[in-house]
C-alpha cells in the first residue's frame, strides 16, 4: 500500500474525543475552527478532527494536538453560522 500525504483542515475539539464510526455534532466559535469548516465547504468537506490535549489553550499546537486524529466529511446541510 502507497503512503500518501494529504493537506486538510484541521478543527482541534475541546473536552471531545472522537471515535471511528461516530456521529457527532459540535459547536465552533473560534476563528481557526471557522476557517478550517469553510476551507473544507469549498473543496471536498473533509477535515481532520483531533483532540485538543489542553482545552485552556487557545489554538492547537501542530507537534502537541495534529498527530492524531479522524477524517470525517461535513455534511452540506450541517455547515452553517
Amino acid at each position: 500500500m502507497e503512503d500518501r500525504i494529504k493537506r486538510m483542515p484541521l478543527v482541534a475539539l475541546r473536552n471531545m474525543t472522537v471515535l471511528p464510526g461516530m456521529l457527532i455534532h459540535f459547536d465552533v466559535s473560534r476563528k481557526f475552527n471557522i476557517a478550517a469548516l469553510e476551507a473544507a465547504m469549498l473543496d471536498d468537506q473533509k477535515v481532520f478532527l483531533v483532540m485538543q490535549r489542553d482545552p485552556d489553550v487557545e489554538g492547537p499546537a501542530r507537534r502537541r494536538d495534529g498527530r492524531h486524529g479522524q477524517r470525517r466529511v461535513v455534511p452540506s446541510q450541517h455547515a452553517r453560522r
